[in-house]
């Protein structure tokens, strides 16, 4: 069977010279490009990097991602200005093009340049530059490493004009929010129907598409082929913070303690958690990470301990009695599968959440996740979770289990090389 013709590059640079016949499925070694993220760092939890770090097992890859928050124009007009000072923002700008190899087959790249300088994403003039200036260095990049039409793995959904300026073999998009209800975008109607329009262009040049939550698959159908594809854990790390001991921060406070890791942002239910805290003053809570928004008052017994590397992080949430997923209810948690429960499920933490879709889709409506609206239920099931029977632990680190990073990347393989043989449709 012939290679299709937009894969045949693809698969003759992964075939012997005169090849005419695309290669077996699992056969396939590839150039990939991860289109976006965050800064690189050996040990964050960022589905970005996970991805990048398991497909360079077997295939050469190179990490394309901005190095700030925020970009210089950005951080002028006042965005995020506690994030980056300005003589980091502008060493970004003023940097040359920087290509850094972090493992055998494994390159990283921040935007510099005059790609540094400008909003990515909105406002639409800007959003036309940086796209123009973003594929000029891919291109750069591209050739100074002697990749070959490689597969194109996007998270960025803002930069369609990749797909098409890129000479590529195959591109995805790998959707792990719904991006047109960050608070940001949904608060001006402008720019929340552009961010709309950008990603379905994205959807229609993109060969495949994967989505976290079936919410995103409902909400993204229609363009691409899509698949339900929900994060994951790494147990190896998971297992490491088992063995460790309890963080020094943690010895002495009362018990029980209960614990939150992640991200401080416009899904946390501050008003819940500041009622639970208060219901509760003998109690410990202990919450590791960061962002940009913050408890309503600080109460003594709320500890916030800042963000910590990952593998740190994971030997906290070791030493918690109860974890915590306070999210509010809205349109942006309908579509989230949120990292840290699968944390959560790998250590077999009680675990009390707000009945957000993804919970369900991934335990079930049993008690592996404990589930209210209130502060009040919160703690009436903080009670019940502290003294469960002890096999449910042994239960949360099965479903874990079976919702690794490495399952995760092997199963979005598995589709991408049908669509190279040309096996079978992706539905």
């Amino acid at each position: 069977m012939d290679c299709p013709g937009a894969l045949r590059g693809l698969a003759e640079h992964v075939l012997p010279t005169g090849g005419s016949r695309c290669a077996p499925v699992y056969a396939l070694s590839m150039d990939v490009v991860v289109v976006g993220g965050g800064p690189w760092s050996p040990d964050t939890n960022f589905p970005t990097h996970h991805t990048a770090r398991l497909l360079a097992r077997e295939h050469r890859v190179l990490y394309l991602f901005r190095n700030t928050h925020v970009s210089l124009v950005g951080r002028a007009a006042g965005r995020l200005p506690g994030f980056h000072s300005w003589s980091d923002l502008t060493e970004s700008v003023f940097s040359g093009t920087r290509v850094e190899q972090v493992d055998d087959r494994l390159w990283v790249s921040p935007l510099t340049g005059a790609a540094a300088a400008f909003p990515l994403s909105y406002p639409p003039s800007m959003r036309r530059v940086s796209a123009s200036l973003v594929v000029r260095q891919l291109r750069s990049t591209l050739a100074r490493l002697d990749f070959s039409n490689p597969l194109l793995w996007f998270y960025w959904w803002f930069f369609p004009e990749i797909v098409r300026d890129v000479p590529h073999g195959l591109a995805v998009y790998d959707i792990y929010d719904d991006h047109t209800e960050y608070d940001y975008v949904r608060v001006n109607p402008r720019r929340k129907q552009f961010t709309l329009d950008i990603e379905r262009r994205l959807l229609q040049e993109v060969d495949l598409a994967f989505a976290v939550s079936h919410k995103l698959v409902e909400a993204k159908a229609g363009q691409a082929p899509i698949r339900y594809l929900p994060n994951g854990v790494d147990i190896d790390t998971a297992r490491r913070a088992r063995a460790a001991g309890v963080p020094p921060e943690l010895e002495g406070l009362p018990r029980p303690i209960i614990g939150y890791l992640g991200s401080f942002d416009a899904r946390m239910d501050w008003r819940l958690v500041d009622e639970l805290v208060a219901m509760r003053p003998s109690w410990s809570f202990v919450f590791v990470g960061g962002g940009d928004t913050a408890p309503l008052r600080t109460q003594p017994n709320l500890y916030l301990l800042g963000n910590r590397p990952y593998t740190a992080a994971l030997s906290y949430v070791n030493s918690f009695d109860i974890a915590l997923i306070p999210f509010v209810l809205d349109e942006l948690t309908e579509a989230v599968c949120p990292a840290k429960l699968f944390d959560y499920l790998a250590l077999g933490k009680p675990t009390v959440a707000t009945p957000l879709p993804a919970v369900s889709e991934i335990v079930g409506d049993g008690d592996a996740v404990y589930r209210g609206r209130t502060a009040h239920e919160f703690s009436a099931l903080a009670d019940g979770a502290l003294a469960e029977h002890p096999s449910l632990a042994q239960k949360r680190e099965e479903i874990a289990a079976s919702f690794t990073w490495q399952r995760r990347t092997e199963r979005a393989m598995s589709w991408i090389e049908e669509v190279l043989s040309g096996r079978g449709a992706v539905a």
